[in-house]
């Protein structure tokens, strides 16, 4: 269900944007790795805060990406070694 534009608060707009942007900055991340049976879902709401939030779902495939990269980032922070993430089909 799609509500009128006009009828969304300024909370609910930027969760959408929110999502938007992220949803964009995700599959050109899943694109760039060469990642093509990645499904990432994102839906954006207003949480108890009154502050614009999104809910990520993903399946495995993009899930083992993610934390592949995340991995990375942190060993380069904490100068340590990185131990990759088993793939989820055993590779």
């Amino acid at each position: 269900m799609t509500l009128p534009a006009d009828r969304l608060s300024v909370r609910d707009r930027q969760a959408i944007d929110l999502a938007d942007r992220l949803r964009r900055q995700i599959g050109q991340w899943l694109n760039l790795r060469g990642i093509i049976t990645a499904t990432v879902g994102i839906s954006p709401y207003v949480d108890p805060a009154d502050r614009p939030s999104v809910v990520i779902c993903m399946n495995a495939c993009a899930a083992q990406a993610l934390l592949h990269d995340l991995g990375e980032l942190q060993s380069g922070m904490f100068g340590l070694p990185f131990a990759p993430y088993p793939h989820i089909d055993g590779r």
